[in-house]
This record gives C-alpha cells, sequence and structure tokens, in this order.
C-alpha cells in the first residue's frame, strides 16, 4: 500500500508486446503485467534483454537510450535497432568472400511491431504507444503512434483482415487506424511521440525519459554532486541566453569594429595626406626651379653681348696698335735688306771667300759620308759582339773576320740540322705517347663499364653486332669474358693468356642469332677482325654440369670457367680437345708431350714450336681472360700516368730543342748581315774624320790671314742676325694681328648667337631678373670665360637642385603609394581585425594622381562616418547591450533560484522516505556554492560588465570604451575554450551537494555523506536507491499535489543480483512506499530476494539454437513450481 506522503494513482504498464524483435520470431508476445511489479527471468541468453531493450525503444528516445545495459561496452555496440528488427543471432565466415556475414531470423522485407499499453486507474485513462519498424531500399523505417484506449497488436490484425488490409510499405493500415480507433500517428519523429505521452505522464521535464533509462543499468552511487546534477536538477537552456548576449554583442562589437576600423583607415590616410603635401611642396619647388632654369640662357645671353662688347673695343683698339707697328717693321726690312745685298757683292770679288765657299762644301759631303759609316759601324760592332766576332781597326782584322764568319756560319747551320732531327724523332715519340695514351685512356672508359678484360676495339665490334641484330652482349659472349686462370695458378697466366690469346677474343654465337650475325658481318665493313663460332645451346638436362679435367699440370686443370653461361659444356669441350697442354719448364717433360707450354710463353704442338715476344714483352698488356677486370685497369692506370710522366718530359725537351733551333737562326742571320760589308772602308770612321778636320784647318787658316774679308763677313753676319729678328717681329706681329681678328671675328658670331638667343624671349613677357636674385654672386661676371664657369655652376647647381627633387618626389611618391597600397590592401592582421575593407574602396588606386580622391574620404570619414559610427556605437552600448547584461545577470540569479528550489522540493520527498528505523531518519540534501576558478572569474567579469546608468548617460567615450572593454573580456573569457563555456554556462556546476542524514523526531544531523567514497557497498546501494527514489518522486511527478498526472513504472535490470537482501529488500520496501511498479529482470537464482513483493512473473526461454519465446505465470503458480523443484517433482 502506498506511503501516505505519496501519491497512489499514475500510470502504469498493463501489457507489453513484441512481433518480430529480436529472436522473439513471427509470433506475438506479450507481458502481461496487470499494472502490477512483475519479475523477468530466465537463463542467460535466452532473451530478458531483448525485451528490456524493447521496453527501452518504446519509452526512450534513440540518443538517450542504451542497449543491453547489464553488459560490458563492446557487447552494447553489438545491439542495434535493425538487429533486433531482423533477428540477428551470429556470425558466419564466408570463404569466397573471405569476411564474416551476420546471420538473421529475418529479411529485410519484414515488420517488427512494438506496443505497449499503460492504465490510469484513478483517472479512468488508458494510453496504448505502438512503434512499428520496416525497411525500404535498406533503410529503416519508423511509425510512432499513440492511441487513447486499450489496443494490442491482435486487434490491429483483426481489424486490418477485416478491412482486407494488413501492416504494408503504403500507409494504409495507419488511415484504418485513425479511423477505428483515433489513433494518432507522428511519423517518424520520436520527439513529437515522446512530447506527447510525456505530457499525459506527468514528466517534470525530458530528464524523465534519461532517468528511466539510467534506472534499467542502475549502478551503485558514485559521485554525489555530480548524480544530483545530472539526475534532479533541469539543464536549463542558459547557453541559449548567453547566445543571445553574444548576438547583441556581435552588433555592438561590429560598431565599434567600425569605429575602430575608421580609426584605423585615417590613421593610415594621415601619411599619405602628409605624404602628399610634402610631395606637393617638393613638386613647388622642382617647377620653381625649373624656370630659373629656363630663364638661364637669356642672362647668359643678356651678360655675354655686354661683355662681347667691351671685349670687341679693346681688340679693336689692339689691333690699331698692331697694324702701325708692323708698318715701322716692313720699313726696317728694307733698309736692312739693301745693307746685305750691298755687303754680298763685295764679298762675292774677294777670291779668299771663293776657296773657304769651296771647303765649306766639302766638308758637307765629308760629313755626310761620315755619318753613313756611323751608322755602319755600330750595327757591325754590335753584331760581331752577339756572334762572337772581335771589332776591326784595319783592313787585315777585317779581312781575317771575314773567315771567321764562314767558319761560324757553317757550324751553326751544322747545329741548327743536327737539332731538327733530334726536334722530328722527339716529335714521333710524344705522338706515339699520346696515342697510346688516347687508347689506353678510351680502354678505361670502356673497362668501367663492364667486368671483363676484352679490349675496347672487340668490345665496340660486338656492341654495332648487337644494336643492329638487337640483341645483349652476354647472349654473343667473347669466349674469354667465360674463362680465367685459377687465382692460385696465376704463375702461369702470362704463358695462358698469349695461349689463348685468338681464342679469347673470339665471339661465341648461339645457334638461334648466328643467321643474324652472319648477314650482318657479310654485309657490313666490322672496321676489325671478328671472329665467331656457332654454338648450339646446352639443352636443359639433369645429369651434371661437365667440368674442366683436374689435372693441374694440364692448362683445362689451370682454368676456371663462369658459372651459369649457356655454352658452359661447350666451352669445357673445346679446351678440353684444343687445349689440352702440358704445363711445364722441365725441358724432358717439355720434349716427350706433344703439345707443351712454359711459363716463358714458348708453345709445343707436336713438332711446331713457337716463342713470340713482339707484343707482349709487358705480359700485363696480354691479359683478355676472365670476369675481373681490376687488375688491368690498376695496370692500365699506373701506365697511364707513367705515360702523362713521360709526355710532360718530352714537352719540356722540344721547348729546349725549340729555343736551341731559334738560336742558330738568329747567328745564321746576323752572320748573313756581317757579310754584307765586303770592305773595310764602309766602316772606316777614323780616316775620314782626319779628312773633315784638314779641310776646318784650311777654313780657319783663310780666315784668318784676310782682314778686310774678316770685317766683311762680321757686317754681313750682323746685318743677316738683324734681318732675321725684323722676320720674326713681322711674324708675330702678324700673327698677332690674325689673332685679333679672329677673336673679333668670333665675338661678330658670338654677338649674333646671343641676339638671337635674345630675339626667342623677345615677345615674351619675361626677364631674367629670377637669376640674379637665385644667383646674386654668380649672375655678375667680368669676363666671358667667368661668364662660362658661372653658366656653368648655375646649371650644375639647378641640376642638382632639381635632381633633388625629383629623387624626393620620387620617394615621397613611394612612400604615398605603398601606403595606398597598405590600406587598399590590409594586412592579414588588419583583415583578422577589422575586416576585409578592399572593397570599399574600389574607385581607388595606388597610384599619385588618385592622391586628391585619398584626401576627399579622408574628409568624408573625419566628419561624416567617424561621428556617425561613435553615435550608432552608443546607442548599441545604451540602448541594447545594457538590457541585455542585465537581463542575463537576472537570468543567471533565477535560475540559481531555481536550483535551490528544486533542492528543497527534493528534501521535501526525501523528508517523507524513512531511510533508518528505530530511531527513524531521513536525508537532506545540502549546496554549497563551488569555488572554482572559472566560475568566480566568470562571476567577477560579469558583474564588472553591468553598466552603470549614470555612466552611459553621460556620453563619456573613454568610459563607454571601458564598458565596452569589460563586456568584451567578459564574453572572450566565456568564449575562450568550449569546454569551460559549456562547465560554466551549467548553472548546476555552481553548486556542489551532500547528504545529510536527520533523526525524524528532533531534526538533528546524525550522519554527513560529503560523498559516498567513504562508504561500503552496502552503505552505497542503500544511499543510492534512496536519491534515486527522490529523483523518481521530482522528475516522475509522484508528489500528492501532482498525482493527476504521474508516472508508476521503473525497470530494474539484475541490479538485486549484485547486491545483499538487506538492501534489495530496502530497495523494493522504498519503490513501494513510492507506489512504483517495477519489473525486475533478475537471474532464477536470485529470485528469492523479490518473490514477495512481485504480482506476476515472466520466464524467456531458448528454443533450439535461434528462436526465444515468453511465459507467463502467476506469482502463486511460480511458488508452487519452485516447491515441486525442491520435493523433486518435474513441472
Amino acid at each position: 500500500m502506498a506511503n501516505e506522503l505519496f501519491s497512489s494513482g499514475g500510470y502504469r504498464l498493463d501489457v507489453f508486446q513484441l512481433y518480430n524483435w529480436g529472436l522473439f520470431d513471427k509470433v506475438i508476445y506479450s507481458l502481461d503485467c496487470a499494472q502490477g511489479t512483475t519479475l523477468l527471468t530466465g537463463a542467460n541468453g535466452s532473451g530478458k534483454t531483448t525485451i528490456v531493450d524493447g521496453l527501452l525503444s518504446l519509452l526512450v528516445p534513440p540518443q538517450q537510450r542504451h542497449y543491453n545495459q547489464s553488459s560490458g561496452a563492446d557487447k552494447k555496440r553489438d545491439r542495434t535497432e535493425e538487429n533486433y528488427v531482423l533477428g540477428a543471432y551470429g556470425n558466419r565466415f564466408e570463404e569466397e568472400n573471405s569476411y564474416s556475414k551476420s546471420q538473421t531470423l529475418r529479411t529485410r522485407e519484414t515488420f517488427s511491431i512494438l506496443n505497449g499499453v499503460f492504465v490510469h486507474e484513478e483517472v479512468n485513462e488508458t494510453l496504448s504507444l505502438l512503434q512499428v519498424r520496416y525497411f525500404t531500399d535498406n533503410a529503416l523505417q519508423h511509425v510512432y503512434a499513440l492511441t487513447k484506449q486499450k489496443l494490442k497488436i491482435e486487434q490491429i490484425n483483426k481489424i486490418l483482415s477485416e478491412e482486407e488490409s494488413s501492416f504494408d510499405k503504403q500507409g494504409r493500415w495507419k488511415r484504418i487506424l485513425s479511423e477505428k480507433y483515433n489513433t494518432v500517428f507522428f511519423g517518424d519523429s520520436f520527439k513529437k511521440y515522446s512530447d506527447f505521452y510525456s505530457s499525459l505522464f506527468g514528466f517534470k521535464s525530458d530528464k524523465a525519459l534519461r532517468l528511466f533509462s539510467q534506472i534499467v543499468g542502475l549502478k551503485v552511487l558514485g559521485n554525489l554532486t555530480e548524480f544530483i546534477r545530472t539526475n534532479m536538477l533541469e539543464e536549463t537552456d542558459v547557453y541559449a541566453e548567453f547566445e543571445k548576449l553574444d548576438t547583441n554583442y556581435i552588433k555592438l562589437m561590429q560598431s565599434n569594429n567600425e569605429i575602430q576600423k575608421t580609426k584605423k583607415i585615417l590613421e593610415l590616410l594621415e601619411p599619405i595626406l602628409e605624404l602628399g603635401k610634402k610631395l606637393e611642396k617638393e613638386k613647388s619647388e622642382k617647377n620653381r626651379l625649373e624656370t630659373v632654369s629656363s630663364l638661364v640662357p637669356l642672362w647668359k645671353a643678356e651678360k655675354a653681348i655686354f661683355l662681347l662688347r667691351e671685349n670687341k673695343i679693346i681688340l679693336e683698339r689692339n689691333k690699331a696698335d698692331l697694324e702701325s707697328q708692323l708698318l715701322q717693321n716692313s720699313k726696317e726690312k728694307s733698309e736692312t735688306d739693301n745693307k746685305i745685298s750691298s755687303l754680298q757683292i763685295s764679298l762675292a770679288t774677294n777670291d779668299t771667300q771663293s776657296r773657304i765657299e769651296t771647303i765649306d762644301r766639302e766638308i758637307n759631303i765629308k760629313t755626310e759620308e761620315k755619318e753613313r759609316r756611323d751608322l755602319k759601324r755600330s750595327q757591325y760592332e754590335k753584331t760581331a759582339n752577339e756572334v762572337g766576332i772581335s771589332i776591326p781597326t784595319n783592313e787585315t782584322m777585317f779581312r781575317n773576320n771575314f773567315e771567321k764568319i764562314a767558319e761560324k756560319e757553317k757550324a751553326e747551320i751544322e747545329l741548327k740540322k743536327t737539332n731538327k732531327g733530334i726536334q722530328a724523332n722527339n716529335n714521333i715519340e710524344l705522338n706515339n705517347l699520346q696515342n697510346e695514351a688516347e687508347i689506353i685512356k678510351n680502354e678505361l672508359a670502356s673497362l668501367s663499364k663492364r667486368n671483363t678484360n676484352i679490349p675496347d676495339a672487340n668490345i665496340k665490334i660486338r656492341d654495332s653486332i648487337c644494336q643492329k641484330i638487337n640483341c645483349k652482349a652476354d647472349e654473343i659472349p667473347f669466349a674469354g669474358e667465360l674463362i680465367q686462370v685459377a687465382s692460385n695458378e696465376q704463375n702461369w697466366n702470362y704463358a695462358i693468356e698469349k695461349l689463348l690469346h685468338n681464342f679469347a677474343l673470339t665471339l661465341l654465337v648461339p645457334e638461334k642469332l648466328y643467321k643474324k650475325v652472319t648477314n650482318y658481318v657479310k654485309e657490313n665493313n666490322m672496321k676489325g677482325r671478328v671472329v665467331y663460332f656457332k654454338i648450339e645451346e646446352d639443352v636443359f638436362s639433369l645429369e651434371p654440369k661437365k667440368q674442366l679435367k683436374k689435372d693441374s699440370d694440364t692448362v683445362p686443370g689451370k682454368l676456371e670457367i663462369k658459372e651459369n653461361v649457356w655454352a658452359r659444356d661447350w666451352l669445357v669441350d673445346y679446351i678440353a680437345k684444343q687445349f689440352d697442354y702440358r704445363c711445364t719448364d722441365n725441358i724432358e717433360e717439355f720434349s716427350r708431350a706433344h703439345k707443351a707450354v712454359s711459363s716463358t710463353g714458348l708453345i709445343k704442338n707436336k713438332m711446331r714450336h713457337e716463342k713470340d715476344d713482339r707484343q707482349f714483352s709487358d705480359e700485363k698488356k696480354l691479359k683478355v681472360l676472365g670476369w675481373d677486370n681490376k687488375e688491368k685497369k690498376n695496370i692500365l692506370s699506373s701506365r697511364y700516368d707513367e705515360i702523362e710522366s713521360m709526355q710532360l718530359k718530352q714537352t719540356t725537351l722540344l721547348n729546349e730543342i725549340d729555343k736551341a733551333i731559334e738560336i742558330s737562326e738568329k747567328k745564321i742571320r746576323l752572320l748573313e748581315n756581317l757579310k754584307d760589308i765586303v770592305s773595310y772602308q764602309e766602316i772606316d770612321v777614323v780616316s775620314i774624320v782626319k779628312n773633315i778636320d784638314d779641310l776646318q784647318d784650311e777654313q780657319n787658316t783663310l780666315k784668318k790671314s784676310d782682314k778686310e774679308l774678316f770685317v766683311l763677313r762680321t757686317q754681313l753676319e750682323d746685318a743677316l742676325s738683324k734681318k732675321k729678328q725684323l722676320d720674326k717681329l713681322y711674324g708675330d706681329i702678324s700673327v698677332e694681328i690674325g689673332g685679333v681678328n679672329s677673336k673679333l671675328s668670333s665675338i661678330d658670331t658670338e654677338l649674333l648667337e646671343n641676339q638671337n638667343k635674345l630675339d626667342v624671349y623677345k615677345n615674351k613677357e619675361i626677364t631674367s631678373e629670377l637669376v640674379y636674385k637665385e644667383f646674386q654672386i654668380l649672375s655678375e661676371p667680368k669676363s666671358i670665360d667667368e661668364l662660362n664657369k658661372n653658366h656653368e655652376k648655375i646649371n650644375k647647381s639647378l641640376d642638382e637642385r632639381i635632381s633633388t627633387c625629383k629623387k624626393h618626389m620620387d620617394g615621397f611618391s613611394k612612400n604615398v603609394t605603398q601606403n595606398m597600397t597598405i590600406l587598399l590592401k590590409p594586412s592579414v592582421e588588419f583583415r583578422n581585425r577589422y575586416g576585409d575593407w578592399a572593397s570599399e574602396f574600389l574607385h581607388l588606386n595606388s597610384e599619385v594622381e588618385y592622391l586628391p580622391d585619398f584626401i576627399l574620404l579622408y574628409e568624408k570619414l573625419k566628419k561624416d562616418d567617424l561621428p556617425k559610427y561613435q553615435e550608432q556605437f552608443h546607442e548599441y552600448l545604451q540602448d541594447t547591450m545594457n538590457n541585455d547584461i542585465v537581463d542575463f545577470n537576472q537570468f543567471i540569479q533565477n535560475e540559481e533560484q531555481e536550483i535551490r528550489t528544486a533542492i528543497s522540493d527534493l528534501n521535501a520527498s526525501l523528508r517523507k522516505i524513512r531511510y533508518e528505523h528505530n530511531p527513524d531518519t531521513y536525508l537532506q540534501l545540502e549546496f554549497s556554492k563551488n569555488n572554482d576558478v572559472r566560475i568566480n572569474e566568470f562571476k567577477e567579469h560579469l558583474k564588472n560588465a553591468i553598466p552603470n546608468a549614470f555612466d552611459l548617460s553621460s556620453f563619456d567615450s573613454e568610459k563607454e570604451e571601458e564598458l565596452f572593454n569589460k563586456i568584451k573580456l567578459f564574453l572572450d573569457t566565456v568564449k575562450a575554450n568550449d569546454a569551460n563555456r559549456k562547465y560554466i554556462l551549467d548553472i548546476r556546476n555552481w553548486y556542489t551537494f551532500a547528504a545529510s542524514e536527520k533523526y525524524k523526531e528532533t531534526g538533528i544531523q546524525k550522519q554527513f555523506y560529503p560523498d559516498s567514497g567513504s562508504l561500503s557497498g552496502g552503505e552505497k546501494a542503500k544511499l543510492t536507491y534512496t536519491i534515486l527514489a527522490s529523483a523518481i518522486a521530482y522528475q516522475f511527478g509522484l508528489t500528492q499535489e501532482e498525482s493527476a498526472r504521474s508516472f508508476r513504472f521503473a525497470i530494474i535490470d539484475e541490479a538485486f543480483s549484485k547486491s545483499d537482501s538487506a538492501n534489495s529488500d530496502y530497495a523494493m520496501r522504498l519503490f513501494k512506499q513510492l507506489d512504483l511498479q517495477i519489473m525486475v529482470i533478475t537471474p532464477q537464482d536470485k529470485i528469492n530476494i523479490v518473490e514477495d513483493y512481485i504480482s506476476t512473473v515472466h520466464i524467456t526461454e531458448k528454443i533450439g539454437t535461434k528462436d526465444s519465446r515468453l511465459l507467463p505465470l502467476t506469482i502463486e503458480r511460480y511458488k508452487e513450481q519452485q516447491k515441486e523443484v525442491l520435493q523433486g517433482k518435474k513441472i
């Protein structure tokens, strides 16, 4: 009987039906509870959990529903709606597909039905919940329905049969039920379906269904605070309120962002405007300087005309003076010429003078001869010194030298001939060395590409054959590539290499390639000797491969044949027949043998003996055998180094010989030059000097002997000297006059040119005044040179200053365009902070020509946009954000009050539940504020974000900015971390909970439970049941005040199998106290714990290996069966 503190009415399960659910196949199974507590039992795996999961599917939303709750996590995942509908019972491995395939009782054409009837007797209400599942295109479909009367599956089948219908995918059966029973269908919307029956059942919230699901898998209480938060407190949508606040804050932030963006744009525009001013200033200065520069030609022309006219006056005066001097000079010259003529006539009649003049002529002739002999003698002496000949001082010595010259020339010619011979021989030797080096170089290059010792020339021949007939080199190998002297027989290597040399260079051609090879060799110049054998390839055989004979005193015994080659057997046979030579240095053995070879290379073949040392003086060059060419490469590399050293020596020697030949040729040329001088007189300078001296002595004597002649000669010399001076002066004056005339002509030309320049400016109302002002000192030159220099200085100064202006302008322009680009193409940082404003300025471009548009933009933003955004920000902050923050804070406070009220309501329920006897006690939930730093920080930031009405009304921009930053800090802190935000905005987390056990009589605390961690298992279970009962009473609406609508059904799956009898009894009494209808699921060996509290029993059984069935019993019949079992009777 129900406790008087709780209501006794409510909805109870009357019957639950399954059709095609799990292993309950093709039969309608009914679990008739008759609104009483019932027991569901059976062996493990017989279907108990299948029925429980069916009830969960009937009542609990999919997202809150967990199948097979009594099993582990892995097994929970094994069960799905689809598996239940199809009747999955195991997996079968398919070898052909190599994977496991689920085995099912039913196909996807099946219909699965769950049906539950709930009755509220006190108000005479019945509610039938129906769920139908089927597949369409392999997708599981759901139909949820509710009927406000008792409606069982059998009734549905009957009415559908009467209407000649059945469950179908087209849905005609739904129309029939709607018409006959007013059944309401919710399609596949479980929410609409659950909202409907939740309202009728009186569930306090959605948590009732979650609690219903949790009760099924009831576990011993863990953390008390978490249990109360999760199961007994409503989860209100604080998050949505916060999102609303955040949404309005976004508007405020966008408004503030517009302000900050505008300020940032203004900030970016300011350097553009400032640089624009500097650019304009430099441009004005450049234009001014260019104007001054354009007037410089006018200034120069004016100054030049003035200075040129002054110079012309001076030059004309100078010209007049010079012409006067020239006239005087002409008179003096005439007088001097007359005097010279008179003196010359007097001297012409003097005999002594005639002889003196004759001697002068002879001296001149002798002097010319002396100069010729001096030159020849100098050349003779130089050449004689170079060839080692003494300088002759007389005719005899000269003749003796002539004979020595002939002897020396002959000796040099012989020496040159000898050196020429040496030179020719050395050139031949050097050429031979170069050829050998080239051959070795090519050979080394060839050897580096392979492992064999065959010469490069032979390799190239084979390569040409392979390329033409399209085969690989190892298909037509050289015999030498397949055989080699054994490593322990290397002292016979030289002799065997000589013996097998020609054979080693023989190609082995398989029969399949023979025609191709022969055709190619026949038709082409092979550029060398080619020998090849036609070979039949070895036939595959199980017989052992042929081996060379083991006699180490013979050539075959000292050889090895490369393994795994196609011609191996042929090689063994051929070597055995053709090269069965005895290897011996013993003359007796050598004589007796038919075929023998000595280590030095003497070869005997019956009567024929041969030893050829021409080509193979160096035995290492002979090597052609084997498939390892490291030794040959080392030998050739050493020889290459040796040849390079020899080439260097030969080149040095040739250079020395070339020099010697060059010296001989030079000496021969010099000796030939000496032979060109054929008489001593050609180089006799001494005799002709004596002749000149004698003539000069005679002349001096004549001059001294005639006094009259002396006087005439003196006077004539003076007159001639004066004439010379006058001629020079005349020339100088004439030149000077010419210079003056030239200057005057130049001045006239320059005057004309400068006048023409002035005429350019004649009709332009401009003056050169600006030049005078700009260059006060340089603008007043005293001469044309100074004018030109000053003109150059002025132009240079102006050019430099204009150039500087241009550089400044370029710099400012570059900086302006760079700053324009920064504005028009905002950086990632700016875009992230303010958004991409580039689209707002598409009418602008990063060019100086757009500077006026940037100035207009600055004025618009400064005067219009910024004030508008600031006003908008103020309105948002004052009107919208103020109310939102205050409302959000009030919402939080209301939620806290709701929690306190809920705990108070729960405590009211707990006060009605007896916890302990003698004396009686009850539990009370106590709460305290959670001191989590995140929650405290949230509260503090929220408090700071609540605006002050006076500050808002004062229109103080600084305080508004401060408030905005506080709001921003509050919101950013909450949004910084998803996990923290979820935790903080769940107001239930703001409190921690504990349980206090109090005496019923006095209300004094007996025991305090801050958590269940320190309790024993039984104590935990008892505390769990008590608080769970409180939660059920709270969520299911079991209090007296809410009796009109309440839900009285719960399922406990195997909880009692894990609890002692005392606690299980306490739980059942507690549920009875709450007037709850319980479905207990427990194994058969645990039934005794609860059998005193149940009305009906249902047993699940497994039929064979696939199907299950459900057997109903009354509790009385069940007890009788138990007695019979105890008495050893069969049921």
